[in-house]
């Protein structure tokens, strides 16, 4: 009888965990490049909104973990448009995100993420900046992804275009020349060049 019990325990717990898990996950996908003072793109959205299983899906330029500055738009299940955003997390552990109107289906928006000296990094959008934070020096690895939350059934289609770093020349900017390509499977990424892609799936 015991034995039963211990069994059912570690089921119950077995599964617990494996649903903790799958709440916490996500799936990524698109180009990075190292070495750089700024990242930009031109973010496209479907012409209509993809289905979504669980949760959402962001889009965006940023920088790495553990500390960032992130710029996008993003679209949660049960929300009646997608949204722009400056998302960050600062060196001293404060984190916040700012939303900035809608998206637009099938609309092109540049978001852009650059150091302006120190540790201070910016986050913009269509060129206009939304806030500066101190997260980490430059220079540093930059990511142009898709980021898919919960569920690997929500549906991606998500073109990248006019993808640049910034070098460490103030203001100069080059398109992504690296193939550090990200594709956690079912998402994948249509390269037709470093710098102009299609993330997608499932």
């Amino acid at each position: 009888m015991k034995r039963t019990k211990v069994i059912g325990i570690l089921v119950v717990l077995f599964i617990a965990l494996s649903n903790a898990e799958s709440a916490l996950a996500s799936w990524y996908a698109g180009n990075g490049q190292t070495s750089a003072y700024g990242v930009k793109a031109n973010i496209w959205a479907p012409s209509s909104a993809p289905y979504l299983k669980e949760s959402g899906e962001d889009n965006w330029v940023s920088l790495p973990s553990p500390y960032w500055v992130q710029a996008g738009w993003r679209y949660y299940k049960g929300w009646s448009a997608a949204k722009r955003y400056v998302e960050y997390l600062t060196s001293s552990g404060i984190y916040g995100i700012n939303y900035y109107g809608a998206h637009a289906w099938g609309g092109i928006v540049e978001y852009r993420v650059d150091w302006v000296g120190g540790t201070t990094w910016c986050g913009r959008i269509a060129g206009s900046n939304k806030g500066c934070y101190q997260v980490r020096s430059a220079p540093t690895t930059v990511y142009a992804h898709s980021e898919v939350h919960v569920s690997s059934q929500n549906q991606l289609n998500t073109r990248f275009s006019a993808v640049y770093y910034m070098s460490s020349t103030w203001n100069a900017w080059y398109l992504f020349n690296q193939a550090q390509w990200l594709e956690d499977a079912p998402y994948r990424v249509q390269k037709d060049n470093t710098y102009y892609y299609r993330n997608y799936g499932p």
